[in-house]
């Protein structure tokens, strides 16, 4: 198959927040009711599909891969390589998912991007218009969310022109249902006042993965 060349606009950056698909090493609350090898296969899915509606994105695109981790070969992920030759590298620092954010956008903007937004690969319901629209809106203002059911956040995008904010990932109960709160107390201190995307579900239990497989079916 040729390589696809796919344009990005210098002034954007999406980085995607994303763990080496291997068994024993993804979603870890799944795994335990379902096994790890079924969650190792709706992870791959979740993850391919995640990377190829961003790959359509024109955008300086990022990988960021979990720590401790060798560095990936790229046939360890679901996508073919025109679709991963699109994407940057990166390891992931040390330190809880504020910190790792925070050092997604550290590289984006310390890369020169002006807008940057930041995604998982949880969450089946992230496509390439939604992607668009979260950069669209960083024109008009400093912060775009995009809320998930669990209480939590699929979708973080900011601009250059107010970084840093470092305190916007302080103090945040990480994988509660209060993080989605606890940052709009941080966000709003800071003088931002959020853009909303549409509020979706991530995949974290049984329950999630038969609404996706049900989802799609009737697709």
């Amino acid at each position: 198959m040729a390589s696809i060349q796919l344009e990005h606009s210098s002034e954007d950056a999406l980085a995607v927040m994303a763990r080496v698909p291997r068994i024993g090493q993804v979603k870890s609350r799944l795994a335990k009711e379902i096994g790890q090898a079924g969650a190792l296969a709706a992870y791959k899915v979740l993850l391919g599909t995640t990377l190829e509606e961003a790959a359509l994105v024109q955008a300086r695109r990022y990988l960021f891969y979990a720590p401790g981790e060798i560095p990936p070969e790229r046939c360890a992920w679901p996508v073919g390589g025109e679709i991963l030759e699109g994407f940057s590298l990166v390891p992931q620092p040390e330190g809880d998912l504020g910190g790792k954010i925070e050092a997604a956008f550290s590289r984006a903007f310390s890369d020169g991007c002006h807008r940057c937004v930041v995604i998982g690969a949880d969450c089946p319901g992230i496509r390439r218009p939604l992607l668009e629209e979260a950069m669209r809106r960083l024109d008009s203002v400093g912060l775009v969310l995009g809320p998930a059911e669990d209480g939590g956040y699929y979708l973080i995008g900011l601009r250059a022109d107010s970084w840093p904010l470092s305190s916007l990932f302080q103090q945040v109960e990480w994988g509660s249902g209060a993080v989605l709160v606890q940052t709009l107390i941080h966000a709003r201190g800071l003088g931002l006042d959020p853009f909303f995307l549409p509020r979706l579900y991530d995949i974290d239990r049984p329950g999630d993965l038969l609404r996706w497989r049900s989802e799609s079916r009737a697709e």
